[in-house]
């Protein structure tokens, strides 16, 4: 049973940004969604990294999406309890989220948090980012994703705006 508050204020939602950096476009919407929300930040890294070509890492990637043997994720830098809403960000990897973040979702899948998913692509057909989510976290309140191409956050600036404030 929880107690009254007794006159002080109740406690502000708190935020997490997620990133998983490869491109560059996601960590450069994730700091836009950062700066406008005050959100803490933590980047989902696998333990092996990926390698620095583009082309091995796209048929590595694929390879983990095919097989289902990941790469497993270096633990979080924050504690997942004490965040109300998270904004959890990926670029768009052959038609869904990115191995890492599916890595953690297998792992931790956000029970009793509100979502905010947000993607970077090159152009690829993104319906299946929410599909997932929607299997990979049954009991999170996931929430309308943002899907913005490479490169396009400076035009898109009042869409994210828009989509931060519901």
């Amino acid at each position: 049973m929880c107690s009254p508050l007794r006159g002080r204020s109740p406690p502000a939602i708190q935020r997490w940004c997620c990133i998983i950096q490869k491109t560059g476009h996601t960590e450069e919407l994730a700091r836009y969604i950062q700066k406008k929300t005050n959100a803490d930040m933590a980047q989902i890294s696998p333990v092996t990294p990926y390698p620095s070509d583009y082309d091995e890492t796209v048929r590595i990637s694929r390879l983990e999406l095919l097989t289902g043997r990941r790469n497993p994720v270096q633990p979080l830098s924050v504690r997942l309890q004490q965040y109300d809403s998270i904004f959890l960000g990926t670029p768009l990897w052959w038609g869904t989220l990115a191995v890492p973040v599916l890595q953690l979702l297998t792992q931790h899948p956000l029970e009793g948090k509100r979502v905010l998913p947000f993607s970077t692509n090159a152009g690829g057909n993104r319906d299946k980012i929410f599909d997932d989510l929607l299997l990979l976290c049954p009991k999170a309140d996931v929430h309308a994703p943002l899907a913005l191409r490479a490169g396009e956050l400076q035009r898109a600036q009042g869409k994210v705006d828009a989509w931060i404030r519901g």
